[in-house]
């Protein structure tokens, strides 16, 4: 009698310390709004000279080159993670970086 009781507390209490951990649960980073959260003390992230969509419409290997060297720019003097992927996710969603099979991987 005692060992069911036991069982079912214990039970009860892990059902409890779950529902406490995911209280506050924040929405995936695929599930955020459009705009990507910029980390405090992290730069926002400019407009390259060019765009991706530029790139698409004239794909020359020195447009191709110039885009590639603008983003590697914007990650080279990255220390943070945080600023890492915050810079990542404007490369993902800000069509300045993105156009269709123009894009930063």
């Amino acid at each position: 009698m005692m060992g069911s009781r036991s069982f079912w507390m214990f039970l009860w209490g892990c059902s409890l310390l779950l529902a406490g951990l995911f209280a506050e649960v924040r929405p995936a980073v695929a599930q955020s709004a459009a705009d990507c959260l910029r980390p405090e003390g992290v730069a926002k992230v400019s407009t390259p000279s060019i765009t991706a969509s530029q790139v698409q419409a004239d794909p020359t290997p020195e447009n191709l080159k110039t885009f590639a060297m603008e983003a590697q720019n914007r990650l080279q003097n990255l220390k943070q993670r945080l600023a890492q992927g915050y810079v990542g996710c404007v490369f993902r969603r800000e069509a300045h970086w993105n156009s269709e099979s123009v894009y930063i991987a």
